[in-house]
């Protein structure tokens, strides 16, 4: 099949969709809405089967966060994805780890309306971490939910955008209403006065 670009809006069909869709070897773009509380997404061979698919875009159909590591779990040792998007996620370390370890070729994450917890230990390792060893990545998108109270959940600090100095070809940021930045976080994004283009530190 010539499929290339595919959208299924109902969280109740995403499974099959997955299933079918690893006759179309030409598939580029997958986009899907799912409940909060699924528990399984039958990605992994979509993934590898459909070796063109570049650009995964996965939504949450609630206020309640969906789990990251639903995703994560799914997905191959070799993933040739190079964008994700996941909005209204729950996400941790353990997560990022995996999606690092994945995704090599990945250039472009975006957790808009999402939340990445820290460990519960001091000793805990920085959620963000792991990104750093993304050499391709130049896009983030960490995009706290607008608003009051527990309904924004800022969670972006100035230590976890450290991490980020390590990516040498980040070139847009997008944390707006991550109220917990300080002024701290522009010495670590100094380091990309050279390649940063595009930088929303907003609300």
């Amino acid at each position: 099949s010539e499929l290339r670009v595919v959208e299924v809006p109902e969280p109740g069909l995403v499974q099959a969709a997955c299933v079918g869709l690893t006759s179309c070897p030409e598939l580029r773009l997958f986009r899907c809405v799912l409940k909060p509380l699924q528990c399984k997404l039958d990605i992994r061979q979509l993934l590898g089967r459909c070796r063109q698919l570049r650009t995964l875009v996965v939504s949450g159909s609630a206020e309640l966060l969906l789990s990251l590591s639903i995703l994560c779990e799914e997905l191959p040792q070799a993933c040739n994805l190079h964008e994700l998007a996941v909005s209204k996620c729950l996400a941790g370390y353990q997560d990022i780890e995996r999606l690092a370890k994945s995704c090599k070729h990945l250039q472009k994450l975006r957790l808009p309306h999402s939340c990445v917890e820290e460990g519960n230990s001091p000793l805990s390792p920085p959620p963000l971490l792991p990104l750093a060893r993304l050499r391709r990545l130049h896009t983030l998108d960490f995009r706290a939910c607008a608003g009051r109270g527990y309904k924004q959940r800022p969670w972006l600090t100035d230590d976890m955008i450290g991490v980020l100095g390590h990516l040498r070809e980040l070139r847009e940021l997008r944390a707006s209403d991550q109220k917990l930045l300080g002024e701290r976080c522009f010495y670590f994004l100094r380091r990309h006065n050279g390649k940063l283009r595009i930088l929303h530190l907003d609300g």
